[in-house]
């Protein structure tokens, strides 16, 4: 093949290489334009979901309902529910232990109100976790222990009617609480636990030394002095929590905590979605 040829012969690789590289730049252009604006509008996305979460919390905090055609609220008290950072006990010198009373009342309240078979494996787990990780401090909710736990989530939703984890100074609010939890507590049967449920509710039992009377009526042996020093009785709320549905379905678990006396804050708040418009 003479030199004029292979000149024409290249020609052809030449021009489809030319289009090769062309068609690949504007390709890859196409592809980052795309990506570009993927991206603004997951950007815009991300602002409108964080801009209505801070809604949401907003209402909450200041106790704001949610109703409308698809979004809708509960607040739940968590005042009354059990604690789990009274599991712990830490001493002067920084010494953690776990208390066995508190353990036999985690075991009963995982049954009877979580209605968990078999807890005791749970509890062991819950015990520990709280054990090793006390003091619980703010910014902790029990969402986040069912997630450290690995606890299904089948599991992770029976507690939250019946279980909370708070700084220890969150003691059980007994005027807000229930006679299953009331009767998990002080080890009492149902008509025992419903009846004394009435007598704080209608402040018949207006303080601890009423009350240590009525439990001695149960157990005229025990001393129940220590659980008490973990209880209070009050009409304050002091925990609560804010649940919202869209269209009944859960989207969002919001924990509020009152850290002063008027002074309430985002304790820790979940949200699987937020509906955007």
């Amino acid at each position: 093949m003479n030199r004029s040829w292979r000149q024409k012969a290249f020609l052809l690789p030449l021009a489809l290489l030319s289009l090769m590289l062309t068609s690949i730049i504007a390709i890859n252009g196409y592809i980052l334009i795309q990506n570009h604006i993927t991206s603004q509008s997951e950007v815009k996305t991300i602002a409108k979901f964080m801009k209505q979460r801070r809604i949401f919390e907003n209402a909450a905090i200041i106790g704001l309902p949610n109703n409308s055609e698809t979004v809708s609220s509960e607040i739940q008290n968590l005042s009354g529910m059990y604690n789990l950072a009274l599991l712990s006990h830490v001493d002067v010198e920084g010494r953690t232990s776990l208390i066995d009373e508190h353990l036999t009342i985690l075991k009963d309240l995982l049954l009877n109100c979580a209605r968990i078979e078999s807890p005791g494996v749970l509890a062991d787990a819950i015990a520990n976790y709280v054990v090793r990780n006390s003091p619980v401090q703010l910014g902790f909710g029990i969402l986040d222990l069912v997630n450290e736990l690995d606890i299904p989530l089948d599991i992770g939703v029976k507690l939250l009617p019946c279980l909370r984890i708070a700084p220890r100074s969150y003691k059980v609010n007994l005027s807000l609480t229930s006679a299953t939890t009331l009767g998990s507590y002080f080890d009492l049967n149902t008509s025992t636990s419903l009846k004394l449920r009435n007598l704080l509710k209608n402040y018949s039992i207006p303080n601890h030394s009423a009350l240590a009377s009525y439990l001695s009526s149960s157990h005229k042996d025990r001393n129940f002095s220590t659980l008490l020093m973990d209880t209070k009785i009050t009409n304050e709320v002091d925990h609560k929590a804010m649940l919202l549905f869209e269209k009944g379905d859960t989207f969002a678990y919001i924990d509020i905590i009152k850290e002063v006396p008027n002074n309430w804050r985002i304790n820790r708040s979940f949200f699987l979605w937020t509906p955007i418009e």
